[in-house]
């Protein structure tokens, strides 16, 4: 490019970078020239946050969830099941043992639970007569888990 280009592309590139500046003139121009300038009027909005609940996990829930809600699922033990032909009617006996290592406290009791029900992290999904079906929750991932009932046997016996 020659010098009287580059001069020529300068000067047209000012011609146009000023020509919005001189519409737009200066506050004094506008209050003498005159109409009044109009109020401004000034609009608050307020921001709403809405979280779609379609096959994700809350943020707003807490991770580690409610301490008094019951024991974590390593902390159960199946220790008996009630079966009757009715899936409705067929309970699950479950024991609650607190974490092992320091700050281990007392038992947290037996809990009969039926299909559907909670407690701690776990929910019963199905009763048969030797297992218990159980989802348990786990930082918002659901896994599929099964109890097997043990059976002791009798001191001397097979």
């Amino acid at each position: 490019m020659t010098r009287m280009n580059r001069l020529a592309l300068v000067v047209g590139l000012l011609a146009v970078m000023r020509a919005p500046l001189a519409a737009q003139g200066t506050p004094a121009d506008s209050a003498a020239g005159g109409a009044p300038a109009a109020p401004t009027e000034m609009v608050f909005d307020r921001e709403v946050f809405e979280y779609p609940s379609f096959d994700r996990r809350s943020p707003f829930r807490s991770l580690v969830g409610d301490t008094d809600s019951g024991p974590r699922f390593e902390q159960v033990r199946l220790r008996g099941i009630i079966w009757s032909a009715d899936p409705a009617r067929s309970v699950a006996l479950f024991s609650g043992a607190p974490a092992q290592g320091a700050g281990a406290g007392a038992p947290l009791g037996t809990r009969r639970l039926r299909r559907g029900e909670e407690w701690g992290n776990m929910r019963v999904v199905e009763i048969q007569q030797d297992r218990v079906v159980v989802d348990v929750n786990e930082f918002g991932l659901t896994e599929r888990r099964v109890l097997e009932l043990t059976r002791r046997r009798a001191e001397g016996g097979l």
